[in-house]
């Protein structure tokens, strides 16, 4: 599906921050990896929430967060190349790391599959392959399925916000929706996921 908007300053002609959309952020001194929801809120069901409990205290932590109807929330979202915002990119700059938090929808057009609903997969990209791998390995030692190739959600852009970190190699995970209301409906399971994140991301400052 097409943005409606190609920047952040052609959105803010329209839409209106406090009354159609929110940005939360949290800086940590010393942080090293800094969490991205920047399609939160109605645009992308659930990622600020698990962006921020990702986070905790211990990460920075930002959100772009959709506050009209979620019928017309699709009007907010940016692609991630385009996603330029001032306070986004400070965080950034301060930090080496970078994990964004995406939402997608169930059914995808995969290359040699076709149409596959496929409700279960983590899609991991970015340009960061040790910390891809990180994250595939905790992710699925938790019960997670991952898939780290083959889908439209690589995240291999330079300028992709999830890329644009101080180390200029971020990743980013696109859940699907039945998952993302799993984990909104078993706060066991959300606290598996966060879990598993958090550790696949203390590995990659330590590794």
């Amino acid at each position: 599906m097409t943005d409606r908007f190609h920047s952040f300053e052609e959105l803010c002609e329209v839409y209106s921050e406090g009354t159609d959309f929110a940005v939360m952020t949290r800086f940590v001194p010393g942080a090293e990896v800094v969490i991205l929801a920047p399609h939160g809120g109605a645009i992308e069901y659930l990622t600020t929430e698990l962006a921020d409990e990702i986070a905790e205290a211990q990460y920075s932590f930002y959100s772009f967060i959709g506050l009209i109807d979620r019928n017309k929330a699709r009007d907010l979202h940016i692609t991630s190349h385009r996603f330029l915002e001032v306070r986004m990119d400070n965080l950034l700059s301060h930090t080496k790391y970078a994990l964004a938090i995406h939402g997608r929808r169930d059914l995808q057009k995969l290359p040699v599959l076709g149409d596959v609903d496929d409700k279960d997969a983590i899609y991991l990209g970015g340009l960061d392959a040790k910390f891809i791998e990180l994250l595939d390995e905790e992710l699925r030692s938790s019960g997670f399925a991952t898939r780290l190739s083959g889908h439209a959600f690589l995240a291999a852009n330079p300028v992709n916000l999830c890329n644009r970190c101080h180390s200029g190699r971020g990743a980013q995970m696109e859940l699907p929706l039945s998952l993302r209301h799993a984990l909104a409906n078993s706060g066991a399971l959300k606290a598996q996921f966060t879990a598993a994140t958090q550790r696949a991301t203390a590995r990659r400052i330590s590794s």
